[in-house]
């Protein structure tokens, strides 16, 4: 009868040691993809003229491990400086998370302030033999007057990466 005592009360104790981790080593090494529609990227900052619509056309993860796939997992979420942006899905739905590949949004400028906005996408990342992680990636909108007010440059992109491992 003691020995069972005994067992009872120490099985809380290997719970709670069971469920500590501190393997920081299991999670995901990405890089994450934004291409753009009607904007124009410039030195990791994205231009768009005021009036004109803003689509992210596609979002995607790549993995960095060789032989190890990795995906978004349950949309990406958008936030307009700082405030849940809501869109209507084709269906017509109102929401703030595309659940749907490639978790396309267009974002209308017309009634936005010229300068620099925030843009910042919240998604899950899975990668097989890692741990599921959230990623947040912010990124610099600058809302210009006309064209000519991008900054030059040699080789202006209609895309975006950035290399994400997970701390």
């Amino acid at each position: 009868m003691k020995k069972l005592v005994y067992l009872l009360l120490a099985l809380p104790l290997m719970v709670i040691a069971a469920a500590c981790s501190d393997d920081d080593s299991n999670l995901p090494d990405v890089s994450i993809h934004v291409d753009y529609k009607n904007a124009k990227v410039v030195d990791r900052q994205v231009y768009v003229v005021k009036g004109d619509t803003l689509v992210v056309d596609s979002i995607y993860v790549k993995s960095n491990r060789e032989g190890k796939n990795a995906a978004i997992v349950g949309g990406v979420s958008y936030w307009w400086d700082g405030v849940p942006y809501s869109f209507r899905l084709p269906n017509g739905t109102l929401v703030n998370l595309n659940p749907v590949p490639p978790y396309r949004v267009t974002v209308p400028t017309a009634e936005a302030e010229v300068g620099d906005h925030s843009l910042t996408l919240l998604m899950n990342i899975a990668q097989e033999g890692s741990e599921l992680a959230s990623a947040a990636a912010g990124i610099t909108v600058n809302v210009v007057a006309s064209a000519d007010d991008i900054p030059a440059t040699s080789e202006p992109s209609e895309s975006m990466q950035a290399d994400y491992t997970f701390k």
